[in-house]
């Protein structure tokens, strides 16, 4: 993919050490972008389920 792949990994290994309270305070300040809804719900994230949200967030082409 590019940079933006290697600061999304980054980013849900700091996101999983979190504690629940800590994850749902990060979500009220920074609210996901229209075109991410769900993201912060999604878990164990493979290629599986990014063809999946391809089709659910009309990313076809990406």
């Amino acid at each position: 993919m590019g940079a933006g792949e290697n600061y999304s990994w980054k980013f849900v290994e700091w996101w999983e050490k979190l504690s629940p309270a800590a994850q749902l305070e990060y979500q009220t300040l920074y609210p996901e972008p229209v075109g991410w809804r769900g993201w912060y719900v999604e878990e164990d994230w493979d290629e599986t389920d990014e063809e999946e949200a391809a089709d659910t967030y009309g990313l076809d082409g990406f």
